[in-house]
């Protein structure tokens, strides 16, 4: 076990924007610090709270994004005062750093397997988060739609949080030989309403997103 002194000295170093001995936002995040003390994981969901979230709403769907967004808004300003004690700025960070800690907290909280790329969709501006197991393949079709619904706006609050940019998401749940899985993109709040406009029209989902 690592000593709170051991801990300090390997996370020494910087670039000289934090004092000696106390490491950098760059470091903090690469490390998977920022967010994991000794509180319980802070996004942890359960299915019997899921489902009672999406059966308490006469428009659930909708209702699961608004509620994500508030969510990821909430949770990036945490983000950012973290970030702050180590005198760093998250907006600065890469995209891909930013990314990691979602990814991270996202598994810690027991949302499933989480993989968040932005490359795929990097031409279009957009972030691909793509989910598996957990939650989605757990919870009947409905909620398990309401559930992606609801990430879809936690990404897009987080992310537009932690960036100042005027985000938004949408995604789909796929079922492919058994397997369930799902991808959400979260991009600027206009390309998302042309996808959703595409995908309200018909269009598949990889049609909607080129179209985007």
């Amino acid at each position: 076990m690592v000593s709170e002194s051991d801990e300090t000295r390997s996370r020494g170093g910087g670039d000289g924007a934090a004092s000696v001995g106390e490491p950098s936002l760059e470091q903090v995040v690469r490390n998977g610090w920022l967010l994991h003390d000794e509180r319980a994981a802070t996004v942890e969901l359960t299915l019997d709270f899921l489902v009672g979230l999406y059966d308490s709403f006469v428009s659930p769907e909708n209702a699961m994004y608004q509620v994500g967004m508030a969510w990821g808004r909430t949770f990036g300003a945490r983000m950012q005062a973290e970030a702050q004690k180590y005198r760093g700025s998250l907006t600065a960070l890469p995209m891909e750093d930013l990314l990691m800690i979602l990814q991270d907290e996202l598994v810690r909280g027991r949302w499933g397997r989480v993989a968040m790329d932005a490359g795929r969709h990097a031409s279009k501006g957009l972030v691909l988060a793509t989910l598996m197991a957990g939650p989605l393949a757990a919870l009947p079709e409905g909620v398990s739609n309401g559930f992606v619904v609801l990430v879809a706006g936690f990404l897009a609050g987080v992310v537009g949080r932690c960036t100042g940019m005027p985000l938004e998401g949408v995604g789909m749940r796929f079922e492919e030989d058994r397997v369930v899985f799902a991808e959400i993109v979260v991009g600027h709040e206009m390309r998302i309403a042309r996808i959703r406009e595409h995908l309200s029209r018909g269009k598949d989902w990889a049609e909607a997103i080129s179209a985007g």
